[in-house]
């Protein structure tokens, strides 16, 4: 087995900017029923048909699944003054904590699973300043991620950035409550099994205070 080397978590993962204290302001067929036939046959044929086709699903079904909530991660805290998240319950973390910025790192068969949570008091309020700011931040990423459509976590309204590429998935989610700008990013190997499983449950779990 060829050996990995352990890379370093992009530093704008782990740091929230200062310059963020002082800014101002996610896609029957043709059936020939015959002509002069016996109208049995043709009622029956009409019968067979739309047995056939049936959907083997109801549409209702397929909704439910798909608007089914993930179970919030139930495993260890990562806890900062205004903001909480905890970890998918697996053991091999490996947490660290900067300041007010936490991170954690999970070595996998498919290379490392990144997490890093951070906050910091802002005076900027608007969203859409700070989801701008966090994406020229975090443009030397691989893959740098682009901005999708906001989602709403623990009441609180965020903005999404999300990339895909060079085998990986980058996902990051930020907002601003209670005078503190917070985030939550993440950096997974496509192939991790399960990864943005992963990642819907820990963001079901994060507590904005």
């Amino acid at each position: 087995m060829l050996a990995r080397t352990r890379h370093a978590l992009p530093a704008t993962l782990l740091v929230v900017a200062g310059a963020l204290a002082g800014c101002t302001d996610d896609d029957p067929g043709g059936r020939d029923g015959g002509s002069g036939g016996d109208p049995t046959t043709t009622a029956t044929t009409a019968t067979a048909t739309t047995a056939t086709d049936a959907p083997t699903a109801s549409p209702e079904a397929t909704e439910a699944t798909q608007t089914t909530e993930p179970t919030p991660a139930a495993g260890q805290l990562l806890e900062l003054p205004t903001v909480g998240m905890r970890l998918v319950d697996v053991p091999g973390w490996d947490v660290r904590q900067v300041g007010t910025n936490m991170s954690a790192t999970l070595d996998g068969d498919q290379g490392f699973f990144d997490v890093a949570l951070g906050n910091i008091q802002t005076v900027n309020p608007r969203l859409d300043d700070q989801a701008t700011i966090r994406e020229e931040l975090l443009s030397s990423t691989v893959p740098a991620p682009k901005r999708v459509a906001n989602r709403t976590f623990d009441g609180v309204e965020c903005y999404v950035l999300e990339g895909r590429g060079k085998g990986y998935l980058s996902y990051a989610v930020g907002g601003v409550h209670g005078g503190h700008f917070f985030s939550v990013e993440f950096r997974v190997p496509a192939d991790w099994p399960d990864g943005r499983q992963w990642i819907e449950q820990m963001l079901a779990s994060l507590d904005i205070r």
